[in-house]
């Protein structure tokens, strides 16, 4: 874990651009307004596959034993912005490969913090820009990287001579947590897999129940319970082959809907909008985790008949002649038509009833970390890497990147009315994860990532990091 040691005032940054991909690139700040010009000549230039901007300046971080990184090099951007009456301050920047479309993102920033926004006027562009933003301590650290870029509809695909090979737990799947949350159904109220929205619920007297429980589901749904504001059919098509489903039957009406606390998604829609995207892709390949399931008991197998009756074909059988495993390479998925492998919290009770189709939990490890603060996350996900490496090379391996606040801080913050959610949440850990990604584990050169999730993965490059990891230069 990388700390800052060199702090500046004022509204600025510190800023590196790092060439991940294998081709030559231009990199250029093509407007400004409000931004210093002290730095910006260290950070414009041609860039060779691996190297970075600026080539030399400052090593604000430093490791536990106090070691500056040579190869962790900034330049510290400053915004002329002072208070909240001046305007935003931005930079539009491009990466461009000689002959092709740029690449382009623009940096904004206001009085206390920087955002990013994609600005690319061409998605044919043969490379992607993307900013990862962090702050620490009122200071903040701008991670500028350029990828190769492949269509996130149909990346497996394209990446066939890379990946057709390699055991399905090495290849690099960009994954979302709790999956199914991008909307709630207010009439059906809170589900049974929180006690947080029941005991909201249960203290509103009974006349203000109907009027006022939408309104404050609405709050507790926005702040508490929503982790990825994307559909599913979305999520797929930019690129995320990972799905954590949590799922409870909502009694009165006989259906099965995701749940973060409020019944989410209806199941039904949720597997049109899978087998849609397979349908119109047929060399993607998605791992459904049904791990976590709610008041299911004499429901599991009508509920995963609905669910193989919308996958048909496309399910991963095990039985197989031959056999079929987690770490069967990806080509043998391909030549049996498999799109979809289904895990199943309930395995034992079901296997008889659809056999290899479902598959067992100790075929994927997936450790929750549990934890509410960076320090604690980057911990508990590296020992979780370093156990994968020693013993657990041969399952699915799930780096859970997600911060999650402790119950009690959760019911203060309601009460008190602070801003506390998981976006919030989010924004501080996704950034890291990505640095921890690629700065740490990616560099072993060990194969030990497989599966990354997050929250608002949007916000990150996550999807293109990994897409980039299974690339074969």
């Amino acid at each position: 874990m990388r700390r800052l040691i060199r702090r500046k005032g004022g509204a600025g940054g510190y800023l590196r651009i790092q060439n991940r991909s294998n081709k030559r690139v231009e990199f250029k700040v093509v407007e400004k307004d409000n931004v210093d010009d002290m730095g910006m000549d260290q950070i414009q230039g041609v860039m060779e596959p691996g190297s970075h901007l600026p080539a030399e300046g400052t090593q604000p971080f430093e490791d536990e034993d106090g070691n500056a990184d040579p190869d962790m090099v900034y330049c510290y951007i400053e915004g002329n912005v002072r208070n909240r009456l001046q305007k935003n301050g931005f930079m539009l920047l491009n990466a461009i490969v000689e002959g092709a479309s740029p690449s382009s993102l623009k940096l904004i920033v206001n009085h206390n913090s920087w955002r990013m926004e994609d600005a690319s006027p061409d998605q044919n562009s043969p490379v992607v820009l993307v900013a990862d933003v962090s702050e620490e301590d009122g200071m903040w650290k701008i991670e500028l990287r350029i990828y190769n870029h492949y269509n996130t509809k149909r990346w497996m695909a394209q990446l066939e001579s890379s990946i057709k090979d390699l055991p399905l737990t090495q290849v690099g799947i960009p994954g979302t947590h709790d999956s199914g949350t991008y909307c709630f159904d207010r009439e059906k109220g809170a589900s049974p897999d929180s006690d947080l929205t029941t005991t909201i619920q249960s203290k509103l007297p009974g006349r203000l129940l109907g009027a006022v429980s939408s309104v404050i589901l609405d709050q507790v749904f926005g702040r508490l319970c929503q982790c990825q504001d994307k559909s599913i059919k979305q999520q797929l098509e930019m690129g995320i082959r990972y799905l954590d489903l949590r799922v409870a039957l909502h009694a009165e009406s006989g259906q099965y809907y995701t749940c973060h606390g409020v019944y989410c998604a209806d199941m039904v829609d949720v597997m049109k909008q899978i087998t849609d995207f397979l349908n119109a892709n047929p060399k993607e390949l998605v791992i459904l985790d049904f791990n976590h399931m709610y008041e299911m008991d004499g429901h599991h197998k009508k509920f995963l008949k609905m669910v193989f009756d919308a996958l048909g074909d496309k399910a991963a059988n095990q039985d197989i002649k031959g056999g079929l495993s987690q770490d069967s390479k990806v080509q043998r998925f391909w030549n049996h038509g498999f799109q979809a492998i289904v895990f199943y919290q309930f395995h034992d009770q079901v296997k008889d009833d659809f056999g290899g189709k479902v598959w067992p939990m100790w075929r994927i490890m997936s450790p929750w970390p549990e934890s509410a603060s960076t320090n604690d996350l980057y911990t508990k996900l590296g020992g979780n890497v370093q156990n994968r490496l020693a013993q657990h090379m041969d399952k699915l391996f799930v780096v859970q990147g997600i911060l999650t606040p402790d119950v009690e801080l959760i019911k203060r913050g309601l009460s008190d009315g602070d801003g506390l959610s998981i976006k919030g949440y989010a924004r501080r850990a996704n950034p890291k994860v990505i640095d921890w990604c690629e700065d740490d584990w990616m560099k072993s050169g060990k194969r030990c990532l497989n599966i990354v999730i997050v929250d608002f993965y949007d916000g990150c490059s996550m999807v293109p990091a990994l897409l980039n990891y299974n690339r074969k230069d």
